[in-house]
């Protein structure tokens, strides 16, 4: 009973206080799905994430976000996901002031008042570029591996395989799934 009576006592302040201080971009908008959605708050980590300041953000639409590689098919389906679930989920293409590509995935609820009334959507946000970079250069230099002719074996400090390639597979005689996750001892003859 003790925690009921406590998120009681969370005030307006103290929610958009959490959010101005949280690490990742959150922004609020109205609900005004027809006319056309406008932010009316956006934290700290979303200006920098951005480049954009918050008062040239407070009552502009989200799409001054949106560009030439953004997810249209997405984007077009949020507006009736909204209608008909009150949440949205999505990954696109966004930029920021100075035009530079960024990759966010979002997620967006719908906020009521006391009679169950819509009257916002916050969006919270995880910029997720650096992951998917890092994601495609891990992509890239498996393949290149894969292709060498020299044979390649990763160990942990334990000397267990995690990684063999296919030229060193080829040379001991061994599947993969007969390799990973044996010591290396497996290999020593006698």
């Amino acid at each position: 009973m003790s925690n009921i009576s406590t998120f009681g006592k969370i005030t307006h302040n103290s929610l958009l206080q959490a959010f101005e201080n949280s690490g990742d971009p959150v922004a609020i908008t109205d609900a005004n799905l027809d006319e056309g959605i406008k932010f009316i708050y956006i934290n700290k980590a979303f200006c920098e994430e951005t480049g954009y300041e918050k008062k040239e953000l407070i009552g502009k639409s989200p799409k001054i976000l949106q560009g030439q590689r953004s997810n249209k098919k997405l984007l077009s389906s949020l507006k009736e996901q909204l209608k008909t679930t009150g949440s949205f989920k999505g990954q696109t293409i966004n930029y920021k002031k100075d035009g530079s590509e960024y990759i966010v995935k979002w997620t967006i609820s719908e906020l009521k008042d006391n009679n169950d009334n819509v009257i916002a959507y916050i969006s919270f946000h995880k910029i997720i570029t650096q992951f998917i970079k890092s994601r495609n250069e891990n992509k890239l230099f498996q393949k290149i591996i894969e292709q060498v002719p020299s044979s390649i074996i990763i160990t942990d400090l334990q000397a267990n395989i995690i990684y063999a390639n296919n030229s060193f597979l080829e040379n001991i005689q061994y599947t993969k799934n007969e390799l990973i996750g044996e010591n290396a001892r497996i290999l020593k003859s006698g």
